[in-house]
């Protein structure tokens, strides 16, 4: 959000609370939502805030945190009731994945989805803006030769355990940027609430990890196969 686009926020939240407008508040408030897109989401936001039950004259005006908190539950929403299931494209890479993953969010999020069950998800297939997206819906619920169906993930619509990522929000690095990919913990969530089975507990998650590590282990312990040196004409 840039500072007029702060002031035109400020200028709505002013109408409702006759605050002042100057230029350093909204160069602040730019400062404190240059992560959020200035849409008609971050506007409702202040009409959802003032326009909650309660009394007016006890309520504090509302502040950055307060848009960024209402315009994500709204965006939230629409992600859950969209639907959106994602099955992928075994041919794509994990960042090809995680972003057209993101496209798919951020279309669902804006309302450019329509609401609806999780069967009609799957049934209708996706209604995606992205030209790329488009193509590969047109795979979804497509067998692999070889494999088994792939059940429809929604590897956003479940928050991330490994990182506290809420739902609808991409997984965060170990250095608290957003990472491309999600971590496999949330991977393995998605895949369980999609099949009826609660999220993974973190005793399961660290026991899958040991048992990984052990197995790594005894394959570098196993000796490596000698061979025996050719003899030469005469020996």
């Amino acid at each position: 959000m840039t500072p007029s686009e702060a002031t035109v926020l400020i200028t709505h939240a002013a109408m409702l609370d006759n605050r002042q407008i100057s230029e350093p508040a909204a160069k602040a408030w730019a400062d404190a939502l240059a992560d959020v897109d200035f849409d008609q989401d971050a506007l409702d936001a202040v009409a959802t805030y003032y326009g909650a039950p309660g009394d007016l004259a006890e309520r504090r005006w509302i502040m950055p945190h307060h848009v960024r908190h209402l315009r994500a539950k709204a965006r939230e929403q629409r992600v859950a009731a969209a639907h959106a299931i994602y099955d992928g494209d075994p041919g794509e890479t994990g960042a090809q994945s995680a972003e057209n993953l993101r496209s798919l969010t951020a279309a669902a999020a804006s309302g450019q989805l329509p609401v609806r069950p999780v069967r009609a998800a799957l049934d209708s297939g996706h209604s995606v803006p992205s030209p790329r997206l488009l193509a590969l819906t047109e795979a979804v619920g497509a067998t692999v030769p070889g494999e088994q169906p792939a059940i429809g993930v929604n590897t956003l619509g479940v928050p991330c355990q490994r990182c506290s990522a809420l739902k609808g929000r991409m997984c965060r690095s170990r250095r608290g940027g957003i990472s491309r990919e999600v971590h496999p913990w949330r991977l393995t969530d998605a895949q369980r609430t999609a099949a009826g089975l609660p999220p993974m507990s973190r005793a399961e998650y660290e026991q899958g990890i040991a048992q990984r590590r052990e197995a790594s282990r005894q394959a570098l312990a196993e000796p490596s196969p000698t061979t025996t040196p050719i003899a030469q004409d005469g020996q």
